[in-house]
């Protein structure tokens, strides 16, 4: 999944024509987490009946604490990732 997401950053970095300050790149990576907590959030209340509260003592174990490792990494592509070549 991660590789994945490292190609679709690619391409939204080159879609969007994200430049190369830090700025950029860090909001970049923040807005795309914040999607993505708040997707895992709505699908956790609406698909399993779970409460925020329930959620985030979930991450102390092991799977969803290397889970939201992931999901901070994912955070950190637009910022480590060099632009694309031309096409």
């Amino acid at each position: 999944m991660l590789a994945i997401s490292w190609l679709v950053c690619g391409y939204f970095i080159a879609t969007f024509s994200v430049g190369f300050r830090l700025s950029e790149r860090v909001a970049m990576g923040v807005i795309a987490l914040a999607l993505l907590l708040a997707a895992e959030t709505i699908l956790g209340a609406v698909g399993f009946g779970r409460s925020l509260a329930e959620q985030l003592v979930a991450y102390r174990q092991p799977g969803p604490a290397m889970g939201l490792a992931a999901q901070l990494a994912f955070a950190a592509f637009p910022t480590i990732q060099r632009r694309p070549a031309a096409t």
